[in-house]
């Protein structure tokens, strides 16, 4: 084997790992010497112990020095180290245990391909690393820091890179501009659209609240009554609000992929806390295991820690027109929040009578908060939402519902029962809640609507400044384009060309005209040597083309004579050689599957008297018609051949006695209403058929088949022609 040797091309700029580089290779070649040499397995193992000791050795020098300049890759080519170190053992039993030089060759091959790849795309990947730290053994010359500047900057940028940054500078400061307004447009667009999303969960929290609500107001009645009402009523909002609460979830598992204000964040925490404990309140509800403050207790601090979530909107950047909307929104789900617990009093001081100290002025602290809170939205509201709430007082439902307050409240001054029936308190404030209820949908829709007409409006700005950025960076890549025209679209043109060139395409020419400056004598030379290869490559095709068309005419040549010797000239029928030949193919073949082959004889009765009365001429075509009657007859899997003169033969495989029979017949009587057209005579002939099927016993050979199957062609002639006769 030959010793491959050290190239200075493979130094990677560090004497140490150099002359490593050269121990490895010169221990690769004692052991391809020890190979050649046939040496025992002793002097290859001690080659293999030196090997691995000193890969350990130079890997080891190797990690240290990619430490020192901070090499990034480092773990990765410890990685390959250790492999590598694990593979030696692995080539050294292959190599002891290898009964052929190929192998030995093999082993040898792989340890010099992996000593080059491990120099040239290994260890010199770290090269600049330990060059710029200074820890290479090639120094560098004294320059002064223009010097080094441009140097740096003429290995990190191209021309053309160089050319479009100089062409950049003055665009540098309207791009930045841009950049601020961009940036500034798309946070304000996405504070929009983060508050169009949050909007939509106020929705949710309005319909949850909502429902909550009215499950206090009924789990209220139905305690305050010893559980003698409301208790269907409170299974059909018991269902009702969970429907809302898997609404809700589902909305806040989108809301939680958004960027939301802490105190809302605070605010969905605590929410779901206590949603948690629902179960468990309503069980006590059911199981009268908790005093009705209890539970009230619980429902009201569920349904304001639910509200709060909404009321974070406040905390986002908006203008007036949002802020207004949401505490106007805020105003009235507080307000339906208080009726809903004036609802919540009223059915526990009817349904039990127990008109204390504190509840009395529990719900004399109720109807002042509503008042404060309905002049609050009077405020914050807009004119048509002012239009809205007024419709709204101004309704029948409200007045009932002052009506009951005031008969509610001479009950409480008098001490005697009030005679406002519990179920009709609480459907007239359930009544007066849902108009709250549409209320704050209204306004809900309002925010988002005016949320999304802010954010289509930043977006539309967003897209503006976009645009302007993107025509700022077109214009400079634009007049970059224009002074790299002169320097660098030559090169990269004949580049181009050079590259197709050596792809073998000839047909890239040079359309523009250049000086007779270096550029323009190397597009001259270019556009020579194309034209010196495309003639190279015309010559070479009329060569290949030539021989081509002699291989082409003599492969018909050969063809034809192929055709010519298994055909019949006249006809096209198969000649005998061939038939006989084909015969005995499928002799062989029946014989190993035993399956059944049929063959008919056929020879055109008295056709020496068409050729006496009509002509030869007129003989030939009787032939030609003959022939394309019995093919056109005969299966696609019979084989006709004209055996000599007037004689014909049809070979018939899978075909039985009967079955040959029965096709002997439609041939003769298809010939015997044949009309061969001569001139202006009309020639008719006929056919006597001989038919033969093959037995296994009886026959030998093919010729055995075929001559009994002529004998029965001549005993057709002999009982009359124009029949069939089958061998007996």
């Amino acid at each position: 084997m030959s010793e491959f040797k050290w190239d200075e091309g493979l130094s990677v700029g560090v004497d140490e790992i150099d002359n490593d580089h050269k121990m490895l290779l010169s221990i690769i070649g004692d052991l391809s010497d020890a190979i050649e040499e046939n040496h025992e397995s002793d002097v290859i193992k001690d080659v293999f112990v030196k090997l691995e000791n000193y890969v350990q050795l130079h890997f080891k020098r190797e990690e240290v020095l990619m430490r020192q300049c901070g090499y990034q890759d480092l773990e990765i080519h410890i990685r390959s180290h250790q492999q590598f170190i694990q593979k030696i053992p692995e080539l050294r039993s292959e190599l002891l245990n290898a009964d052929t030089v190929e192998v030995a060759r093999d082993i040898y091959l792989f340890l010099v391909d992996w000593l080059l790849n491990h120099i040239v795309v290994d260890d010199m990947e770290y090269f600049q690393d330990v060059y710029d730290r200074g820890l290479t053994s090639v120094k560098s010359s004294n320059k002064t820091w223009v010097e080094r500047f441009v140097a740096r900057v003429g290995q990190r940028l191209a021309v053309g890179q160089r050319i479009f940054l100089t062409a950049l500078f003055p665009f540098v400061g309207l791009i930045l501009l841009s950049l601020i307004i961009l940036i500034g447009s798309l946070q304000d667009y996405q504070a929009m659209a983060r508050l169009a999303s949050i909007s939509q969960m106020a929705h949710e929290v309005n319909n949850l609240t909502h429902s909550l609500q009215a499950e206090r107001g009924v789990s209220t009645g139905m305690i305050g009554s010893d559980y003698k009402v409301f208790s269907d009523e409170l299974i059909v909002r018991r269902d009702k609000t969970d429907q809302a609460l898997k609404a809700f979830h589902k909305r806040l598992q989108q809301l939680m992929r958004e960027q939301v204000p802490l105190n809302m964040e605070q605010a969905i925490i605590k929410s779901i806390g206590l949603l948690d404990g629902l179960t468990e309140q309503r069980s006590k509800v059911d199981t009268k295991g908790d005093s009705v403050d209890r539970m009230q207790a619980y429902y009201t601090d569920l349904i304001t820690q639910l509200l709060k979530i909404p009321s974070g909107m406040a905390v986002l950047e908006m203008d007036a027109t949002l802020a207004t909307n949401i505490s106007a929104f805020t105003a009235v789900v507080d307000l339906k929040e208080i009726v809903g617990q004036e609802r919540a009093l009223g059915t526990l001081l009817l349904s039990d009578g127990g008109l204390t100290e504190p509840r009395v002025r529990m719900f004399t602290s109720l109807i002042g908060q509503q008042q404060g809170l309905s002049q609050f939205f009077e405020q914050v509201a807009s004119s048509e939402q002012q239009q809205q709430y007024r419709e709204l007082l101004d309704g029948i439902v409200i007045k009932q519902v002052e009506e009951y307050e005031e008969l509610l409240y001479e009950a409480i001054d008098q001490k005697v029962p009030s005679g406002v029936d519990v179920k009709s308190w609480f459907a007239v404030f359930s009544h007066k809640i849902d108009q709250l209820k549409v209320l704050a949908d209204h306004l809900v829709l309002d925010i988002e609507t005016a949320a999304l007409h802010k954010a289509e409006g930043l977006k539309l700005k967003l897209y503006l400044t976009a645009f302007v950025l993107v025509v700022i960076i077109f214009m400079t890549l634009v007049s970059s384009w224009l002074l790299n025209f002169s320097i660098i679209y030559p090169v990269r043109k004949l580049k181009k060309a050079m590259t197709s060139l050596a792809k073998g395409r000839r047909d890239y020419v040079f359309t523009d005209k250049f000086v007779d400056d270096e550029i323009g004598l190397m597009v001259s030379a270019y556009e020579k040597c194309r034209r010196s290869l495309l003639q190279a490559d015309i010559s070479s095709t009329v060569y290949l083309q030539r021989q081509a068309m002699d291989l082409q005419r003599n492969k018909n040549e050969h063809e034809r004579y192929k055709q010519l010797a298994s055909t019949d000239p006249l006809t096209g029928a198969l000649n005998r050689r061939k038939f006989n030949r084909m015969a005995e193919h499928e002799i062989a073949r029946i014989e190993r599957f035993s399956r059944p082959l049929s063959i008919l004889m056929l020879d055109i009765d008295l056709f020496k008297a068409v050729n006496d009365s009509f002509g030869h001429n007129t003989g030939d075509l009787v032939l030609k018609e003959f022939y394309e009657a019995c093919f056109y007859a005969a299966r696609r899997t019979d084989i006709v051949a004209r055996l000599g003169g007037e004689e014909f033969a049809i070979l018939m495989p899978e075909t039985v006695l009967e079955e040959a029979l029965g096709l002997a017949e439609r041939i003769r009587k298809r010939i015997e209403s044949l009309e061969v057209q001569a001139n202006e005579h009309t020639v008719r002939v006929t056919v006597s058929i001989g038919v033969a099927e093959w037995q296994t016993g009886k026959y030998q050979d093919f010729l055995d088949m075929q001559n009994d199957a002529d004998k029965a062609l001549y005993t057709a002639k002999r009982q009359g022609r124009n029949r069939v006769v089958a061998a007996s």
